[in-house]
């Protein structure tokens, strides 16, 4: 069975196309963090790009070396590589790790697989395995919306993949890459499980600029749980807890109070109760936030 990991981008970004709380206070991300490691929950997923995220973990608890946390480099704004601008992500790699008051990352990710793939990429790659070399970081990753961004990527950098998953996009899943990646030895961490909370609240809270189709889905599935005494959030919980491919679930939560729900959710058994495949959307506009509307 998968294990939780806490995503942080709200702890510095007003983030979430449900989330009308804004950036949590630090006073929350103390509470959310203790609350995580007495369920034991011991693994954080952060980035630069999160705003302030890694500066409050850091004055939260994570010097403490009690967690497992993965950051990522930032995403390469130029078509090529050349040695200066492996001096910046030097220096954002030294800014995080200072920033969490640690020495090294158990997973450093490229937020941006087609980085990789791009001219000079060789200084991105050779230092990328220089940092494992030297013991700064214990694994190394990358961040991708769809199968074919594995293409050409050597193992090297495979060995923890960031992908979505959801009750309602399991695309990667039907694919078979997961099964893929498992087999291969790559850890699976999924993330956007609850689409930025969407799964997990009621159609009456779905912005207006979704379509018709899928509200009529999400109420269906609303009506069918009604039936066995189970919610959304229940529901999109123990579809990931059944996927064994899976290494780590990222959660993501704006207070203690919804963390706990959460793991409440979490502890829930309901297997053989819902066949979830029936449930699978294939709409890109719901299932990919690059292409939602900007707020």
């Amino acid at each position: 069975m998968p294990t939780l990991c806490l995503g942080t981008a709200q702890f510095g970004l007003d983030y979430g196309v449900t989330n009308n709380i804004g950036a949590v206070s630090g006073t929350q991300v103390s509470a959310i963090l203790e609350l995580g490691l007495s369920s034991g929950i011991n693994k954080l997923d952060t980035a630069p790009a999160y705003g302030n995220a890694e500066s409050l973990l850091g004055m939260n608890g994570t010097s403490s070396g009690r967690f497992e946390i993965t950051s990522k480099a930032p995403k390469h704004t130029r078509d090529f590589f050349d040695n200066n601008d492996i001096k910046r992500y030097d220096e954002s790699l030294s800014s995080s790790l200072s920033n969490l008051g640690i020495s090294k990352l158990s997973t450093y990710l490229l937020h941006n697989s087609y980085d990789i793939k791009k001219p000079g990429s060789e200084y991105l790659k050779e230092w990328l395995l220089g940092l494992k070399r030297r013991g700064i970081v214990e694994r190394l990753g990358i961040s991708i919306y769809e199968a074919g961004e594995l293409d050409d990527i050597e193992s090297e950098f495979t060995e923890v993949v960031q992908l979505p998953l959801s009750l309602y996009d399991q695309r990667l899943i039907q694919d078979k890459t997961i099964e893929r990646l498992s087999r291969n030895g790559s850890k699976v961490y999924a993330r956007s499980v609850f689409l930025q909370g969407l799964l997990a609240c009621s159609t009456e809270k779905w912005p207006s600029w979704i379509s018709n189709e899928a509200l009529c889905h999400h109420k269906r599935l609303e009506m069918t749980l009604e039936g066995y005494g189970l919610t959304p959030l229940e529901a999109a919980l123990a579809f990931l807890k059944e996927q064994i491919e899976i290494d780590s679930v990222i959660v993501g939560v704006c207070s203690s109070e919804q963390l706990q729900m959460v793991l409440n959710g979490w502890r829930n058994t309901i297997n053989g109760i819902i066949s979830w495949d029936q449930w699978a959307m294939s709409n890109g506009q719901i299932l990919d936030p690059r292409s939602w509307p900007k707020s």
